[in-house]
């Protein structure tokens, strides 16, 4: 593998992109004005929209409504990966853009694996992966500018699902936040990470969402990330930050710039 290979499990994606690569974005002032409707209150308790009818978004309509450069202020947004037509199919018919290790430096089968198999969806979900028996997938890079090496950064996994398969993953998210409050241990590329604690965190977007705070050891440094989830309609995404100073608190002008993106 090349040099720009992967730290550990939650730095997995942040470790090997080069900061000083060219793209798109907007003033630190517009992110500071990002309204607030994401984050404090919690999620009502009735049940969530159902899912519409209909085929699972494909490769060509999830990069359409993936996040691109220039559209949120104050974050230069890179494109970095796609999976198509979801690894349980066994097939990759977009893989002509990316080569063996995509522009991340990772392997394209590289997957972590946790102690706990409950754990499973959060340790996928902190290497920005997709979560669950999805059908396609694509990833994006968010830097918080301006752009430094200790600064904000969000791997954001944009994913398609049919039938129920949206629903399922989210259930699965929020019963691997209650099962593994505690914490649990996860390997990825040979890196051993002990996740020690893991918070609910209140999050209101799309038609479902929920948010956790990850306290650990990765690469040997005490390193925290939040994680949030949403779903709107038959697609899910995620968004996992490092670096912030407030593990617990979403990047809410990411989490409504990618909502209103999805319609």
């Amino acid at each position: 593998m090349t040099g720009r290979r992967a730290l550990g499990a939650l730095s997995a994606l942040f470790a090997v992109v080069p900061l000083t690569a060219c793209s798109g974005g907007g003033s630190p002032e517009g992110a500071a004005a990002a309204p607030s409707a994401t984050a404090s209150a919690p999620a009502t308790p009735s049940a969530p929209p159902p899912v519409p009818a209909g085929p699972p978004m494909t490769i060509d309509l999830l990069f359409k409504r993936a996040l691109a450069a220039g559209e949120v202020p104050g974050y230069r947004i890179d494109e970095f990966g796609v999976e198509a037509v979801g690894h349980q199919r066994g097939g990759r018919s977009y893989n002509e853009r990316v080569d063996e290790y995509g522009a991340t430096g990772l392997r394209r089968d590289a997957k972590p694996v946790a102690d706990n198999a409950a754990c499973q969806p959060l340790a996928d979900a902190m290497t920005v992966a997709p979560v669950g028996h999805w059908y396609g997938s694509v990833q994006r890079l968010a830097l918080r500018e301006p752009v430094g090496a200790a600064g904000p950064r969000s791997g954001i996994v944009l994913s398609s699902y049919e039938g129920r398969g949206a629903e399922a993953a989210m259930d699965a998210f929020r019963d691997a936040a209650a099962r593994c409050a505690g914490g649990f241990t996860s390997w990825f590329e040979g890196e051993r990470d002990q996740i020690r604690s893991v918070t609910a965190v209140p999050v209101q977007a799309g038609d479902e969402a929920f948010g956790v705070a990850v306290a650990g050891d990765v690469g040997g440094s005490r390193t925290g990330a939040g994680l949030v989830a949403v779903r709107r309609g038959g697609t899910v995404f995620t968004v996992v930050t490092l670096g912030s100073d407030s593990p617990a608190q979403p990047p809410k002008a990411l989490i409504e710039a990618q909502v209103k993106k999805l319609g």
